[in-house]
């Protein structure tokens, strides 16, 4: 998977790194909306955004699995 010019140890350590980014992005996004919901006690929104925060993680490691780390992704 890695490129020619980049060792084994590079590539892991830029894929950890991308992973880092792409979990802060879901975060920031899916997490916060889903604290505000519980913050103002709504009942049919915390259903939605938790949905919405499982869709993100599970399409982040689909996406891994793909091997599309994500490095275009704007946050």
């Amino acid at each position: 998977m890695s490129s020619d010019n980049e060792t084994d140890e590079e590539f892991e350590q830029r894929i950890r790194l991308l992973a880092a980014r792409r979990a802060q992005a879901i975060v920031k996004r899916e997490g916060a909306a889903l604290a505000l919901s519980a913050r103002d006690l709504d009942e049919d929104a915390i259903a939605a955004d938790s949905q919405l925060l499982a869709i993100a993680i599970a399409q982040a490691i689909i996406d891994a699995y793909a091997g599309d780390f994500g490095e275009d992704e704007d946050e």
